[in-house]
C-alpha cells in the first residue's frame, strides 16, 4: 500500500512488549520484508505469521485480525491496524 510500515513498527515495537502481525496470502513479497526486518531488527518483540483466507470471504479482514490476536502472548492485548500509531508518550 506504499505506506512506511517501518515506521508504524517501530512505534509499535517502542510501545508493547510483543507485536504480532498476521500477513494474509499476497503476490508481493509483504511476508517476507515483514519477516526480514524481524529478524534483523526486532527479534525479540516482532511476530510475523502467514496465514490464507480468502479474499472473496466477506469476513477475511476480521479473520486475519482474529488469528493475529490468537498468535498474542501476553495477558491483554491491543488490535490495531498496521497504519495506526500510538503516541509513545501514552505509554
Amino acid at each position: 500500500m506504499n505506506f512506511d510500515y517501518a515506521y508504524f513498527i517501530e512505534n509499535y515495537c517502542s510501545f508493547f512488549d510483543e507485536v504480532v502481525i498476521a500477513v494474509n496470502v499476497s503476490e508481493d513479497q509483504t511476508l517476507n520484508t515483514l519477516c526480514d526486518l524481524m529478524l534483523k531488527k526486532y527479534p525479540n518483540k516482532l511476530r510475523v505469521y502467514a496465514c490464507d483466507y480468502s479474499y472473496s470471504d466477506i469476513d477475511f479482514d476480521g479473520k486475519i485480525k482474529n488469528y493475529a490476536l490468537s498468535k498474542c502472548s501476553n495477558e491483554i492485548c491491543t488490535l490495531l491496524d498496521l497504519d495506526e500509531e500510538i503516541p509513545l508518550y501514552q505509554k
